[in-house]
């Protein structure tokens, strides 16, 4: 059928914006850095509203820069995603810093 290359470029492109930086690193080792990154991706697209593909600068396919968090995030929120998508799996927000986020302040984790 004509167009199905298009569509399945389209799809692998959008599934690559989930993927955290380093999963096209072959020397990266899997880890729970990659689903925050995920998680991430998911949280800003819930809040805005938008893809994500449409918030990152340099693209999905080149390396990652920041993505631009609409002002329309409230700001603990967006403080919150920014760190989960910190383009170096070392400097990514994890589960200890997600739990003491200020956007979580007040839940009782236990």
């Amino acid at each position: 059928m004509e167009g199905d290359g298009d569509e399945a470029t389209a799809t692998a492109a959008a599934a690559l914006g989930y993927a955290a930086p380093e999963t096209r690193d072959p020397t990266s080792s899997p880890g729970p850095a990659r689903d925050w990154w995920s998680a991430g991706v998911l949280l800003l697209e819930l809040a805005s509203g938008l893809y994500f593909a449409d918030l990152h600068p340099s693209g999905l396919l080149r390396s990652h820069t920041p993505a631009e968090v609409p002002e329309t995030v409230e700001a603990r929120l967006a403080s919150l995603v920014s760190a989960l998508l910190h383009p170096s799996p070392e400097l990514r927000l994890a589960e200890d810093g997600v739990r003491a986020h200020p956007y979580f302040e007040g839940v009782d984790w236990n």
